[in-house]
């Protein structure tokens, strides 16, 4: 098709790039991005601290820190040009950083707030054939013939290591007499024991009923207490 007479050609014609703007701009951006980390890191230093007096409520710390920037950044930074992708980014960026952080501190070899757990606890007896488990008539009720020397047996785990494991058996029908002291780890492994010759008034006593506990501690001082109860039959 001819062009008419009179018709102008359209020429595009690429906006100036302003170099100093351009670097003002990416430094700012890397100078906000840094204080985000920085605030993310804080909070969750702050959420480790607090952790041990309010528990699983500090884990909406990082999500106010984070919501927080809307109202905090305009003091540090001029957000009149922020656009909606600077704001998420800084936001998610808060979250992230809070989250990593946190969860490093707040677990082994930083830190450990769970207790030990006490499993497969055991209470056995020894006789011409060997070691007998007793009965278990009910979950931490045992049941053992007398004359019996018995032997406690107990699996301890824990997230960062176990310190101690002590125990106690009151003899309820005794005169309320109390045996206490630290069992024995097997080795390297979670097993721990005690012998029959660590306990008072063994051979065990016709009609008599015992309660024990036991505690296990693990480095960070966090306890955990099993309890069970004993009864010699006649």
């Amino acid at each position: 098709m001819a062009k008419r007479r009179g018709d102008k050609e359209y020429v595009f014609k690429p906006p100036k790039f302003d170099r100093v703007e351009y670097i003002k701009s990416e430094l700012e951006n890397m100078r906000v991005s840094f204080v985000s980390l920085i605030y993310g890191f804080l909070t969750a230093v702050l959420t480790v601290i607090l952790y041990g007096y309010f528990g699983e409520s500090t884990a909406f710390f990082g999500l106010i820190a984070s919501l927080s920037i809307k109202y905090i950044y305009p003091y540090i930074f001029d957000t009149s040009k922020f656009e909606k992708k600077h704001w998420a980014g800084n936001f998610f960026m808060v979250l992230i950083t809070w989250l990593a952080i946190a969860t490093l501190l707040l677990n082994p070899p930083f830190n450990d707030y769970i207790p030990p757990e006490i499993k497969d606890f055991q209470v056995s007896y020894y006789s011409g054939n060997g070691t007998v488990n007793c009965n278990e008539v009910q979950p931490g009720i045992f049941t053992v013939d007398a004359g019996n020397s018995l032997r406690f047996n107990v699996t301890v785990y824990d997230n960062s290591r176990v310190k101690s494991v002590a125990y106690s058996i009151t003899d309820i029908r005794g005169g309320g007499n109390t045996t206490s002291g630290s069992m024995i780890q097997f080795g390297d492994t979670s097993l721990w024991y005690v012998n029959s010759t660590s306990i008072e008034n063994n051979p065990l006593i016709s009609g008599r009923e015992y309660y024990f506990n036991v505690t296990a501690s693990d480095i960070f001082g966090n306890d955990n207490t099993f309890t069970g109860h004993i009864v010699v039959n006649s």
